[in-house]
Formats: C-alpha cells, structure tokens, sequence
C-alpha cells in the first residue's frame, strides 16, 4: 500500500512539474512573438525608428547578407538610420511568424516577410517578400535579437 502512495505522490508531482514547465515555455514564446511583433513596427510609419530598433538588438548582434557577407550591428543600425533619416518607412506589413522555438533561453522565429515602402509624401517605393530567421537570447527579462538571416523569396539565377 505505501509504494502505491508513493507512486501516485510521485507522478502527481512530476505531473505538476511538467505542467508548470509547459506553461513556462508558453510564457516565453507569448513574450518573444510580441517582442518579434514590436521589433516589426519599429520601422513602420508610426513605429519608433532606428533607435526602436536598435534597442531591440544584442550587443553581439550579426546579420548575414547575401553570400557570405556578415554586418555587424553599427553598420546595420547606421543602414537603418540613413534609411529611417531618409523618410522610408514600412508602409504595410503583411510578414506573419510561421513557427517559433524554445531552447532555454534561446528562441528561434521564422516568418514570412512581405513589407510594402513608402517615402514621406506617402508614394510607394518597392516591397520585399522573402523568409526570416531570427535567434534571439532571452536575458535579464527581456528578448534581445542575436542573429538576422534573411532570404528572398525569388532568387535570380546567375
């Protein structure tokens, strides 16, 4: 009788602890897909700008570039900056998260970008469709970008 308690005790608490893990992870990736969301309207033509950007960014932050080409963050927040001073902004963005993961304190989001530009006087100045890999690392309560991969939809042969 007292192993019968014990196993129920037992798998009632390995039960609790799973379940309380679960909803640890659920919390994670809830606060990293509205951090994913914030980073997107940064550059949106009432999102914050560069500096919203930028404060989204790890201290490490890389992004590759077509071919084996790596930014570091200066030069991509400077790229954003020029580019933000310059009057462009996201007019609509239709991207939308198609799977996130959570190991640890790592995340990793994959979307579908489709972003439409504009310039100040509201004409429209190209889009981009393409596929996103973002890893973010989850430190001292809050999600910070530590690599951007980015992909266009339509490679051109060459």
């Amino acid at each position: 009788m007292n192993i019968r308690i014990i196993f129920v005790v037992s798998l009632s608490l390995l039960l609790a602890t799973f379940s309380s893990s679960l909803e640890a992870e659920s919390q994670m990736e809830g606060t990293l897909r509205e951090t994913v969301e914030e980073f997107s309207e940064s550059t949106t033509t009432g999102g914050g700008g560069w500096k919203a950007y930028e404060s989204f960014l790890h201290s490490d932050f890389t992004r590759w570039y077509y071919g084996n080409n790596v930014l570091e963050k200066k030069v991509l927040v400077d790229s954003i900056k020029e580019w933000w001073e310059n009057g462009t902004r996201v007019a609509k963005d239709k991207s939308k998260i198609l799977r996130i993961d959570i190991i640890g304190e790592i995340g990793i989001v994959r979307s579908e970008a489709i972003e439409y530009y504009m310039d100040t006087e509201g004409n429209a100045t190209g889009s981009f469709h393409g596929y996103v890999t973002q890893v973010w690392t989850y430190k001292d309560n809050a999600w910070k970008m530590l690599v951007l991969e980015i992909a266009p939809a339509e490679q051109s042969e060459g």
